[in-house]
């Protein structure tokens, strides 16, 4: 049996301050109202026997409270910078990107399978977009 977690804000927590690489347990609260609770870690997924995730790259958009992006190339750059901490995590072989069926698992492993979707689709700007983010491993997007 294969578990799948489809839909992990991984980057974007990490990259606003949760440590993801730790168990939700070992995880600072912080300000409860601004950063919710601890997420799922890295070794939680692995003690739950989770063989592939969806991965997401979620761009906050700005709502009036000074944070998240104003436009497409802002929401673009934060795309990218949470593309980078992905790839830094296959470098690293926390986990294992995911760009085709064959790449895909049977049962869990040391490295998470992941594949990574884009949650909205305001990163892109033009079909160039698409290509460069295709080719940099996104397979899904939601489109809104």
């Amino acid at each position: 049996m294969l578990i799948v977690d489809a839909h992990l804000d991984l980057a974007y927590n990490a990259l606003h301050g949760r440590d993801v690489l730790r168990p939700a347990v070992e995880q600072e609260i912080g300000n409860l109202e601004e950063d919710g609770i601890p997420t799922v870690g890295l070794p939680d997924l692995r003690r739950g026997e989770v063989g592939l995730i969806c991965a997401t790259i979620y761009c906050e958009p700005d709502q009036g409270k000074g944070k998240g992006y104003r436009t497409g190339d802002q929401a673009n750059a934060e795309a990218k910078r949470q593309l980078q901490w992905y790839q830094a995590q296959f470098e690293s072989g926390e986990m294992r990107l995911v760009r085709t069926a064959a790449d895909l698992p049977a049962v869990a492993g040391r490295s998470i399978a992941t594949i990574i979707l884009m949650e909205g689709a305001d990163p892109l700007r033009s079909e160039e977009d698409v290509e460069w983010f295709f080719e940099a491993g996104v397979r899904m997007v939601g489109l809104a």
